[in-house]
């Protein structure tokens, strides 16, 4: 639907400049579209009065955790324990500010997001599928957007690395 990863070809320097802060726009949407996917599927139960059921309570599980990787916490934790949680507030642990500490040495000067139309199209297109009432399509979104987040990031990588 939005075409081929672009940093699977060639690119020049210029063109990496150009698709760096996309890509900080999308590391940073990430948890927070993430964790309001999750108002939808609440809402609908409430909309309806039922409970809600347990492939919403199994996707939320999965979604809260991905949130709490996201902006930093899981590797806190895992590094200090429950003593590390008063410092879930230093946010320059969140991946996209890591993101874009790494992008800004790597470019030589301050990166901001570019929340661009296709970039915009792509976020409301995941939202939408994390929010999905289906639980397969829901399911269906978080890991394809985790394996797209992967191969994005090698391709990154590896394109970077060629520059070099």
């Amino acid at each position: 639907m939005f075409g081929p990863d672009p940093f699977a070809a060639a690119m020049s320097k210029d063109q990496i400049v150009s698709l760096i802060p996309e890509y900080l726009a999308m590391s940073q949407a990430f948890p927070y579209l993430r964790a309001g996917s999750q108002k939808d599927l609440v809402f609908a139960a409430m909309h309806t009065n039922r409970d809600l059921p347990r492939h919403v309570e199994l996707t939320s599980v999965v979604a809260n955790f991905i949130c709490w990787d996201e902006t930093g916490g899981h590797s806190r934790v895992l590094r200090a324990g429950n003593a590390a949680l008063p410092d879930i507030l230093a946010t320059e642990q969140f991946h996209s500010n890591l993101f874009r500490k790494d992008a800004s040495r790597l470019l030589g000067g301050a990166v901001k997001p570019n929340y661009s139309p296709t970039t915009k199209r792509y976020l409301h297109s995941l939202y939408a599928g994390l929010s999905s009432k289906d639980p397969v399509v829901r399911c269906a979104y978080m890991v394809a957007f985790e394996l797209h987040a992967a191969e994005m990031i090698q391709s990154l990588s590896a394109t970077v690395g060629r520059r070099s």
